[in-house]
């Protein structure tokens, strides 16, 4: 571990000095108390975790680190953003970093419609709700089960959810939680956390002391568009929507007359991520497919072919700069539709994995890894697909860390030249045909759950929550009387719209469609031409 010395002054202590410059981001140094030593505990958590659990996915690794903070009493993340030594991870999570204050002088984007699993769902600039996101279910976690439970989940070798799974069995094997009511109930807290510590009743919902943890103070920013601005829910997150009328004025709870919602069945194919490389190393103007490079990335080009009858062959030159033993390449088939993949045992391919590899690139196993150091002619067997109208699919998977081995090269896999039989597939000049996995077959979404969320806005002592019933359709049960769902005395009404992910795998939104008193709320990207059935009025 190393220590950087960028101004210490200001970022060390419990009582730094304080000189802001609104508009600035390069002179202003506004007082963040404990920032080096917090970030060290954070660190230090990672150097821990890397013994005790090398190959955990980011969320629970970061998420641990951040609570690391909590431990140490470098960080008190029930702070907000109007006081100083606030946590700038929750703060743009929950979205309040846009709010510029005294101790916040330089606002930065950022907000709750963030996937807790897919890492920079959002991209890199609003990388820190990320960290957020990890953070506030930590916390929920420590103070719902305590430190035997954080330890499990430290130690435990399973992964994600599943290590959430394991570590509730360890605590409790005889009343057994679901992860995914945990998801739901971290949604929540997000959202009225604050208002339950404030002495808040909860109505309509198993407990108020499932939507609090005793270390925050956590609602989410309404007003700011990142609380839905992304068409779709995300992935194991959720959409924040505050209901309106077609002006964009809230609504009162006496104002709704109808509520209705629908949700996609598969998410949006995702275009081709490959590309054609004009000038791949070692071969300038010879074009070739390219994968592309990325962290926490998995992408295939995916072409159908007709395999001859015979022992037919599938030859093709290569090019290869993959993390040793913990990225990889593969030449796949598939005879079901892209359903599943089958991975050649080509030439110079490995099936040997660092012991900490994801899981995702050992299953996928063998395949390209390391530096080839050029272009080098490969070769598949494909008996076993003769006289087969098939899938043939090159593809890459790179963790959540290091890319490449020689740095004077891009990380990635090179294909050119691809013959099967003596039918040529591919130059390496064009991607004419070639398709994204999702193109070939889309990604089915495995659930919503949506929560209408109606408060009085007198002192927000009150407050209903109430799960829409969905079909296995995903949209809303007609018969549903309203009355039951939203406050008619209620100053503010919302929804929280979560898409389950039990997989982990998901890298897109699910689109939705909520529409109230026949206007289509923000944030669900599904259009249409049909309005749904009103449900009944009270």
């Amino acid at each position: 571990m190393t220590i950087d010395a960028f101004d210490w002054i200001h970022r060390t202590g419990a009582n730094p000095p304080d000189d802001p410059v609104p508009g600035d981001f390069c002179k202003s140094a506004p007082a963040r108390p404990f920032l080096y030593e917090g970030t060290f505990a954070h660190e230090y958590q990672h150097l821990l975790h890397s013994y005790t659990d090398p190959d955990e996915v980011n969320w629970i690794n970061e998420g641990l680190s951040d609570r690391a903070q909590t431990l140490t009493g470098y960080v008190d993340p029930s702070k907000e953003i109007t006081e100083r030594g606030f946590d700038s991870h929750i703060q743009t999570f929950l979205g309040w970093s846009v709010v510029q204050t005294p101790f916040n002088p330089n606002p930065r984007q950022g907000g709750p419609e963030n996937s807790l699993t897919w890492w920079e769902d959002q991209g890199g600039g609003e990388i820190l709700a990320d960290y957020g996101a990890a953070y506030t279910m930590m916390e929920l976690l420590a103070g719902r089960y305590g430190p035997g439970f954080m330890s499990s989940l430290h130690r435990g070798a399973a992964n994600g959810l599943a290590a959430v799974d394991e570590a509730l069995a360890a605590v409790d094997p005889e009343n057994k939680v679901e992860v995914t009511d945990v998801l739901h109930d971290w949604a929540l807290m997000n959202a009225l956390d604050l208002w339950v510590d404030q002495g808040a009743r909860i109505f309509g919902f198993p407990g108020a002391e499932r939507v609090t943890a005793p270390t925050l103070r956590a609602s989410v920013n309404w007003d700011n568009p990142d609380t839905h601005r992304s068409p779709g829910a995300p992935p194991n997150g959720a959409d924040y929507v505050r209901l309106r009328d077609a002006t964009g004025a809230y609504l009162t709870g006496a104002a709704i007359t109808s509520l209705d919602f629908a949700g996609a069945t598969t998410l949006p194919a995702a275009p081709i991520a490959w590309t054609v490389d004009a000038d791949p190393p070692g071969q300038p103007g010879n074009p070739a497919l390219y994968s592309g490079s990325g962290l926490n990335r998995d992408e295939g080009a995916v072409l159908q072919v007709a395999v001859p009858t015979g022992t037919p062959t599938l030859s093709f030159r290569a090019r290869w700069n993959l993390e040793e033993t913990w990225d990889f390449g593969y030449v796949q088939v598939s005879t079901d539709g892209g359903a599943t993949y089958t991975s050649l045992p080509c030439s110079g391919t490995s099936s040997t994995a660092d012991p900490g590899a994801v899981p995702e690139v050992v299953a996928q196993l063998p395949g390209y890894t390391g530096d080839s150091g050029g272009f080098e002619a490969a070769s598949c067997p494909l008996a076993p697909y003769a006289g087969q109208t098939a899938l043939l699919a090159f593809r890459t998977i790179n963790d959540p860390a290091a890319e490449g081995q020689d740095p004077a090269v891009r990380p990635g896999l090179w294909i050119d030249d691809v013959t099967i039989g003596t039918t040529s597939i591919s130059t390496g000049a064009s991607l004419a045909d070639w398709r994204s996995f999702s193109q070939v077959k889309p990604t089915s979404v495995a659930g919503f759950t949506v929560y209408v969320i109606s408060m009085r806005d007198r002192n927000r002592d009150k407050i209903r929550v109430r799960q829409l019933p969905l079909t296995s359709g995903f949209t809303i049960d007609g018969q549903a009387k309203l009355k039951k769902f939203v406050d008619p005395k209620a100053d503010f009404v919302a929804a929280v719209v979560i898409y389950d992910d039990p997989t982990e795998l998901a890298r897109g939104y699910a689109p939705y469609r909520l529409v109230v008193n026949d206007v289509l709320q923000p944030g669900g990207g599904m259009q249409s031409d049909e309005l749904l059935s009103p449900s009944p009025s009270p």
